[in-house]
């Protein structure tokens, strides 16, 4: 009996200990975020702004080979060099435990959910009623 209620506890504790690992991944932690990030895929969807019935859906999903960069600093702000070399400034917050704010002075603003961020890699979603997109990217 106590060699079954030994095993048993063991197993309870290496399951907690492998479900707390995996929460940190979600979880926002401004010492992972900063630095600069190379966008390595992006894949989604939009709606044509002339589509009001969102008829006509485009789907996409690209691996990137060329140069797409995202910097955050950590006095919160940042720069995005798209795939055109246009250079677009930015100031970031964490509103939540599982969200960023990107606030661009020439774009519109952001709010992205964060799918993954670990030292290496961060995934983000974003989502509005006419687009959807997913970018993967990985830490200089």
């Amino acid at each position: 009996m106590t060699k079954k209620f030994s095993g048993i506890a063991f197993m309870a504790i290496a399951l907690c200990l492998g479900l707390g690992a995996c929460s940190d991944d979600d979880e926002v932690r401004i010492d992972r975020l900063i630095g600069k990030w190379d966008v390595t895929h992006v894949e989604g969807w939009y709606y044509d702004e002339e589509d009001e019935d969102h008829d006509h859906k485009h789907e996409y999903s690209e691996h990137i080979s060329e140069v797409w960069t995202y910097q955050f600093n950590t006095d919160n702000s940042g720069v995005e060099v798209d795939l055109d070399g246009d250079t677009y400034s930015f100031t970031w917050s964490v509103p939540n435990d599982t969200h960023i704010r990107i606030a661009y002075s020439e774009k519109t603003d952001e709010t992205v959910e964060v799918s993954k961020l670990t030292k290496s890699t961060f995934i983000y979603k974003y989502e509005t009623s006419s687009e959807y997109r997913r970018v993967t990217m990985e830490k200089r």
